[in-house]
């Protein structure tokens, strides 16, 4: 499972940084490895027939102000508001916090003692009707759902409903459980916690305010465990999820996210301001799972797509296990030079990532893995060691390291959009 983190998260760094300008952190002290901004004439780069670095800075900076024109923290400050009216006018939830202490007691399964403790959590134990009257959270009915009811500030009826429907699915494994060590004066001692889930074919939860809807999510999960206690095994069980969250104009949706019996992974998502889709994503992963429940990833692949096809960024790895390994072999030698260079020019040699502007089945410039050396460290040696993503241009000329072309002088103005838009976000949930 590392690995398959490890490539999803290193996809998605290649994505975001590509079209979100960050700072630059330039250190004087470290030199890039390769021809400079001079690169190679033909060869991978496209033989010079593509746009130049300077013409691309220009298509990501407007994609940049494009998208975050079309984003606002300020559309989300009705839902913000409303929690914190509410938050400011209960003064008494014990109820509440009663009622959560007796359904987690629920689902603690009989057998259990004070150093193991096993649960079985399922939402059928976490029913609940709670209305807030005169600043008091009131338990007021106990069907087949939870909610909360409450009034805003202009005496609409607020409802926040949770419903489960659908076959219920038993799911343990490992990851889920929680160890914790204790020292008494008698020696130390072991607290363990076992957790299952039942896991609900479908989920749904609304927000609604004065019969209005302000928000929803809704979850489908189809589960193929073949173990009957629901102990899951990567080599033969199956899960799928599709999700759909909205609030407000904004829509999230996770058309597919599902593993396959150890062999294949696929994951399809996509970020809408109503029926515009501002950003897309999809990744799939091939390999298998072997009979100690070791996964080797092969081949995997993402394509993700920015205001339609003004942006798209395309990657493969055609061996995961592989590249992941050589990465390893990288960080475990940067003290030396030419075992270094080696392996990430291995794992360069596995690694196919392009960006591709308004629809162009060209790509205009090709991200590799780039050796950097820092020349002010210590510790007995003279330099150190490390690897960034770096552009290579289709133009034949030039190649450069992320910070050094997402700089402040030409992206300032991007840079100082979206620090600003995340310090909005920031403020409204602080």
């Amino acid at each position: 499972m590392k690995k398959i983190s490890f490539i999803v998260m290193l996809f998605m760094a290649f994505s975001l940084t590509t079209f979100v300008a960050c700072d630059s952190s330039d250190d004087g002290n470290s030199t890039e490895q390769g021809d400079g901004n001079n690169g190679g004439e033909n060869g991978e780069n496209g033989g010079g027939n593509g746009p130049s670095a300077d013409a691309q800075k220009q298509k990501l900076e407007s994609i940049a102000n494009d998208l975050m024109g079309k984003v606002s923290a300020n559309d989300f400050r009705n839902i913000t508001d409303l929690f914190d009216y509410v938050d400011r006018m209960t003064t008494d939830e014990s109820a509440v916090e009663d009622w959560y202490e007796a359904c987690s007691d629920a689902c603690e399964l009989s057998g259990s003692t004070a150093s193991d403790t096993r649960y079985l959590w399922r939402a059928s134990n976490f029913y609940g009707q709670f209305e807030l009257q005169n600043g008091r959270w009131v338990k007021t009915g106990s069907a087949s759902n939870l909610s909360f009811k409450f009034r805003d500030s202009n005496n609409r009826e607020c409802v926040l409903l949770v419903t489960h429907s659908g076959k219920d699915t038993k799911v343990h494994h490992d990851e889920f459980d929680e160890e914790n060590w204790y020292y008494t004066p008698y020696g130390y001692y072991t607290e363990r916690v076992e957790n299952a889930f039942m896991i609900p074919e479908n989920i749904n939860v609304t927000l609604t305010q004065g019969g209005t809807q302000l928000a929803s999510a809704t979850v489908r999960t189809t589960l193929g465990i073949s173990d009957p206690d629901g102990e899951v095994r990567l080599s033969t069980d199956r899960a799928e999820v599709t999700a759909t969250m909205r609030v407000n104009d904004y829509t999230f949706v996770v058309d597919n996210a599902a593993v396959n019996a150890g062999s294949s992974a696929s994951l399809s998502a996509r970020f809408q301001k109503g029926s515009e889709t501002l950003f897309s994503t999809q990744i799939q992963a091939a390999g298998y799972t072997n009979a100690d429940e070791e996964v080797t990833v092969k081949n995997a692949t993402m394509t993700t797509e920015v205001l339609g096809n003004r942006l798209r960024i395309a990657g493969a790895v055609s061996d995961v296990s592989r590249f992941y390994d050589y990465i390893e072999d990288a960080n475990n030698n940067e003290y030396d030079e030419n075992r270094f260079k080696t392996a990430v020019e291995r794992a360069n040699g596995l690694l196919d990532v392009k960006v591709y502007f308004d629809g162009n089945a060209t790509a205009s410039s090709t991200v590799k893995l780039c050796p950097v050396v820092d020349t002010d460290y210590y510790y007995g040696y003279s330099e150190k060691w490390s690897f960034g993503p770096a552009f290579y241009f289709s133009d034949g000329t030039s190649y450069s390291m992320f910070d050094d072309y997402f700089d402040d002088d030409v992206f300032e103005d991007i840079i100082e959009r979206f620090e600003r838009l995340m310090d909005d976000f920031i403020d409204l949930v602080e």
